[in-house]
C-alpha cells in the first residue's frame, strides 16, 4: 500500500502554471498509473521512492524554488545547452526535494539490499520523478528545444531491464534519454540519446 506523505516549503506559489495536456502527456499518466505513481498537479508534485514507486510523498513547492531553476537556462541559445541546463536543473531539484523526502540519501544504481526501503529509488523511481521534474521545467517555460516525453524502458540482456525519463529535441525529434540513477542524489543524470541508452 502507498504511504502518502505531505510535505510543505514554507510559502505556497503565488501563480499556478498548469500542466499540458498533450497526446504525450497522456502517455506519460499511462506510465505513473501502471506503478500507481501520481502525475504533478502544480504546484504539488509527487515523488517516489521504495523502488517500483512504493511510497510517494506529495511536494509542494514555492516560488522559491521555481525561481531557483531559472538560473541554470538564462544562457540557453542551443538544444545542446539546454540539455546542459535539463541536467543542472535535474541534479538541483533532486538536492532541494531530497531534504523533506529523505530521498538525500539515496545511492547510485540499483541495490537489492535497498528495495522496499523508504527513500532509497530504482531505476522506475527515478524514471518517474525525473519525468515530473521535467514536467514542471517544461510547465514554467524553461524548454524551448525539447519536449517532454514519457518514461521508458529498455531490455537487458543478462541484465535488469531499465527504466529512463525521456524527451524529444523538436527540431531533429530525436529522443533522448535521463539516467538520474548514474550518481547518488543530487549529481547530474547522463543524457544520451534513445538509441544508445543502455547499450
Amino acid at each position: 500500500m502507498k504511504i502518502v506523505q505531505v510535505l510543505l516549503f514554507s510559502s505556497i506559489l503565488a501563480f499556478s502554471p498548469t500542466f499540458a495536456h498533450s497526446a504525450s502527456n497522456l502517455k506519460i499518466k499511462e506510465v505513473y498509473d501502471q506503478y500507481e505513481g501520481k502525475y504533478p498537479s502544480f504546484p504539488n508534485l509527487y515523488i517516489c521512492s521504495g523502488h517500483g514507486c512504493k511510497f510517494i510523498d506529495k511536494v509542494t513547492i514555492n516560488k522559491e524554488v521555481t525561481d531557483s531553476l531559472t538560473v541554470f537556462f538564462k544562457d540557453v541559445k542551443t538544444a545542446e545547452d539546454e540539455r546542459t541546463a535539463i541536467a543542472g536543473a535535474i541534479a538541483h531539484l533532486e538536492t532541494i526535494i531530497g531534504k523533506v523526502t529523505k530521498t538525500n540519501e539515496d545511492k547510485k544504481s540499483f541495490g537489492m539490499f535497498t528495495a522496499g526501503l523508504y527513500g532509497q529509488l530504482d531505476c522506475v523511481d527515478e524514471a518517474l520523478n525525473s519525468t515530473t521534474y521535467l514536467l514542471l521545467l517544461e510547465s514554467l517555460n524553461l524548454l524551448k528545444y525539447h519536449i517532454v516525453s514519457h518514461p521508458d524502458w529498455k531490455v537487458g540482456f543478462f541484465r535488469w531491464n531499465h527504466y529512463a525519463a525521456t524527451f524529444i529535441e523538436k527540431e531533429t525529434k530525436v529522443r533522448w534519454a535521463l539516467d538520474s540513477g548514474v550518481e547518488n542524489n543530487g549529481g547530474k543524470p547522463l543524457i544520451v540519446t534513445w538509441d544508445n541508452f543502455y547499450e
